[in-house]
């Protein structure tokens, strides 16, 4: 299997892991893969709208050879990507010789779960075969010879297309005079009973299928447990018949993400229907990992060539095989350690592909694989595929730059630990693509609740997560990573033993809240194991580009601890001391620390009970442990200095003092643009808002600036932040 291929098949398995957030109307251009490089002799027919006057994905790329006699079979391929990712415009199959052996080839774009959701991916399918039957003759196809190809996602969309050949339910639209049945099907790891996967699922599967942001519930509009009726006729099982076409079914038995036994009863009802079926497993191999070799490959043109050219003997009815894999599966793996273990593909394999020469330079915005690969190969992370990403098989850890005692200049040039850039600051919703997507955002925050990505005791469900960095990577954005573990501590804490606060929360928030006591020991542990699993997780995902520091904490991301008077009374029987919450706050940043070695961590400062004596502790240890990659963090920034900004004086000293050594990040202390209007926050900036914002943090080295999603939004200041985008991105 050549490179084009395995690339495809590792980034159908990051984007059915991390499907991406819904959006609205997907650009024709600029989300989709580049468009696969056409052989010689092969002439590309590309964006074929199907769909007269469709949607954006409704189109299809359509390759076939400049000269040919007799109308040739087509193998159609279609893309995996969760149902929320993935393009038609990579076309893997193009480079496997299909062409020179008579076949004519097209890749399928159809619309994703956030465009529509099931069943408009197969209508969308069936609508496409339609329309090249009707065309059949018009590109010299053979109508009566299509046959269908598609990987995880996509294997579970030409498994329906294979058994639902008689459900007309799903063939809508125009050309209903000619038939949507295909004459083979090749399912790669595709799911075929959405109902049973999370019963099915592995020890080390990344999300729960069950749950309500996981790709297959987003593909029938809500949790599958709750709209069984909506996924078992999504089911490829539920409708197979002794009609239906023969099947080639592949799948890797340590898959993580769609367990093997999804294929295994696809086999079974295709066997005791009396369907020919093969069923190849690939012992060690993960989702998409250890496919290659020229085993799998003979495998594969042969299934094609017996039942589109009728050219071996036919099969027998129904046969289990199996093979070793090609390589260990990278989903065995921490993200750490793949990211560890240096490039799979060589820099001359890269630079012959992409057409560029020996000390050729490759940015991200022309590589023709899919952006996770891009990803994976940037070892340095500076945009750009060059010679210097491959000289070693495995790339260093950064070396933990010198401690330092005394400040350095307020004109420190930022380094590659320090986060740059405007990022917009969100609340623990699903991003929607239209806050985030302009030309001055770098990012934005995700911050879930410790209930939403550990809702019992060890059992993580990362999707939230996923699916945000899933949306960044589509849009060239990046992502800062927290998790809020205060009011959004999940109850098994508390019954593990953790002692609560509880008070009321100022006016217009939730009302009645509860946070663990920062100091138990209970909490403590619960609390720095969540940090350990996230770390594991997320330490080796480029995306992320900064992790706040987070804790048991009466507001988000603030260091502050409920303060009203009667609260400072309870605190006072609670036992609460200053020593006893700075020691908390340095273990949890050492946790933090261990955690995630190679990211660049701050927390943000705030009085503690009117004291700055906790954060004065914690951001002396963070700046002596961590060195240039520890940041203050302020969610406070308004340009107003000590004398005008009585409350967070002690913050704007230390901010001061550390961001040099490290370096400064803030959030807006609130939206410009809806807090104007509003007397009682109309006073929040200083004169000039965020512009005076900007110019203080940047005083104190700051170079990454989280600001409001309605400031984002808001025209009348797009200009002001297009300057300081520019600036921040100055190296």
């Amino acid at each position: 299997m050549n490179i084009l291929i395995r690339f495809a098949c590792i980034a159908l398995a990051v984007s059915f892991t991390l499907a991406a957030e819904p959006h609205r109307q997907p650009k024709a251009k600029g989300e989709a893969a580049p468009p696969a490089r056409v052989p010689d002799g092969v002439k590309a027919h590309r964006d074929l709208a199907y769909v007269s006057g469709g949607h954006a994905r409704q189109k299809l790329d359509l390759y076939v050879p400049e000269k040919a006699g007799v109308p040739l079979p087509l193998i159609i391929w279609i893309h995996g990507g969760g149902w929320a990712a993935g393009s038609k415009d990579g076309c893997p199959t193009l480079r496997q010789g299909f062409i020179k052996r008579g076949y004519a080839l097209a890749s399928i774009g159809y619309r994703l779960s956030g465009d529509a959701i099931f069943p408009a991916q197969i209508e969308d399918c069936k609508a496409a075969i339609r329309w090249l039957r009707a065309h059949a003759k018009q590109y010299n196809l053979n109508p009566d010879r299509f046959g269908v190809w598609g990987s995880s996602a996509g294997g579970h969309l030409v498994a329906l297309l294979g058994t639902s050949g008689g459900v007309r339910d799903f063939d809508v639209g125009a050309h209903l005079d000619v038939p949507s049945r295909v004459q083979a099907v090749c399912d790669y790891f595709g799911p075929t009973d959405l109902l049973q996967m999370d019963a099915q699922k592995a020890p080390n599967a990344p999300f729960k299928h069950d749950s309500a942001n996981s790709p297959e519930s987003r593909l029938v509009g809500g949790p599958v447990q709750e709209n069984k009726a909506k996924a078992t006729r999504a089911n490829p099982i539920t409708h197979v018949t002794p009609d239906d076409p023969p099947f080639l079914i592949v799948h890797g038995n340590a898959d993580p993400l769609v367990p093997i036994q999804q294929s295994q009863l696809l086999f079974e009802a295709l066997k005791k229907a009396g369907v020919s079926v093969r069923f190849h497993t690939i012992k060690n191999a993960g989702h998409g990992q250890g496919f290659s070799g020229r085993h799998i490959d003979e495998m594969v043109n042969s299934f094609f060539d017996r039942y589109l050219k009728g050219t071996t003997a036919p099969a027998v009815a129904a046969e289990q095989t199996e093979s070793e894999a090609s390589a260990a599966p990278q989903s065995t793996r921490t993200n750490t350690e793949t990211s560890q273990r240096g490039p799979r593909f060589t820099w001359e394999q890269v630079r012959a592909r992409e057409g560029v020469g020996e000390d050729g330079r490759v940015p991200r915005e022309k590589f023709k694989g899919p952006p996770p690969i891009f990803d994976r190969l940037d070892r340095n992370h500076d945009g750009v595929l060059s010679k210097e990403d491959f000289d070693n098989a495995t790339p260093a850890r950064p070396t933990p730059p010198a401690k330092t005692s005394e400040p350095a200049p307020a004109s420190t040039v930022t380094s590659a630990l320090q986060p740059c850039g405007i990022f917009v600051c969100r609340g623990p919703s699903a991003t929607p693509e239209r806050d985030v997507n302009y030309p001055f955002v770098d990012g934005w925050l995700v911050r879930p609740g410790w209930d939403r990505v550990e809702p019992r005791e060890g059992q993580f469900d990362w999707s939230f997560i996923e699916n945000e960095i899933a949306l960044a990577k589509r849009l060239g954005k990046k992502i800062t990573l927290s998790v809020l573990g205060g009011p959004q501590t999940p109850a098994w804490v508390y019954e593990a033993g953790a002692p609560g606060f509880d008070y009321t929360m100022p006016a217009g928030r939730q009302g009645k809240a509860r946070i663990p006591l920062l100091w138990d020991e209970v909490y403590l542990k619960k609390w720095t194991a969540l940090i350990q699993a996230l770390g594991r997780r997320f330490n080796g995902e480029p995306m992320v580009v900064l992790v706040h520091i987070t804790g048991a904490t009466g507001n988000g991301l603030e260091m502050q601890l409920p303060f009203m008077p009667q609260d400072r009374e309870q605190w006072r029987k609670a036992g609460y001391a200053t020593d006893k919450a700075a020691a908390a706050w340095k273990r949890i940043v050492d946790a933090f620390a261990a955690a995630f070695p190679d990211k660049p961590l701050d927390i943000d400062v705030h009085p503690v009970l009117g004291s700055d004596d906790v954060a004065i502790a914690v951001a002396a240890h963070g700046s002596q442990k961590l060195g240039k990659r520890f940041g203050i963090f302020g969610g406070w920034l308004s340009g107003k200095n000590a004398e005008q900004d009585h409350h967070h004086a002690g913050m704007l000293a230390i901010a001061a003092k550390y961001g040099p050594q490290g370096f400064a990040a803030f959030q807006m202390v609130a939206s410009q643009t809806s807090n104007r209007s509003n007397p009682k926050f109309a006073n929040l900036f200083a004169a000039g808002g965020l512009q005076a914002a900007f110019e203080q943090g940047f005083s104190w080295n700051a170079r990454y600036f989280e600001i409001w999603e309605t400031d984002a939004a808001n025209a009348a200041l797009h200009p002001m932040l297009n300057e300081w985008a520019a600036r921040l991105r100055k190296p």
